[in-house]
């Protein structure tokens, strides 16, 4: 996915999270990639298929709009955007006031 197709918000950095963490909520959504389930459909082959997609996207996105100082963050989870949110939420959002609505959840 070429960066030029993004919408152009921050990098993720040590002292924009709260701002960074909103906007990409919007992005993702925007695109279709969040939703209200967080586990994967390992029953269902086609619906599996369909996470995994999303979940790569999702995961493309967020690690295009972070900073790269701050990639280090979450690179043993890179594969999973759940986890890839979480890891950044926590050391960068200590310091601020915590965003409204948590994690988000992917399909």
């Amino acid at each position: 996915m070429a960066e030029s197709s993004l919408v152009k918000i921050q990098l993720l950095n040590e002292t924009n999270y709260q701002t960074w963490s909103q906007e990409m909520h919007m992005v993702l959504r925007g695109k279709g990639l969040v939703s209200e389930q967080k586990k994967k459909h390992s029953s269902d082959a086609n619906k599996q298929e369909e996470w995994d997609d999303k979940a790569d996207k999702a995961c493309g996105l967020l690690t295009l709009r972070v900073k790269q100082s701050q990639r280090i963050i979450f690179q043993n989870v890179s594969d999973n955007p759940i986890k890839i949110w979480a890891a950044v939420k926590l050391p960068l959002r200590s310091a601020i006031t915590p965003m409204i609505g948590d994690v988000i959840r992917f399909m």
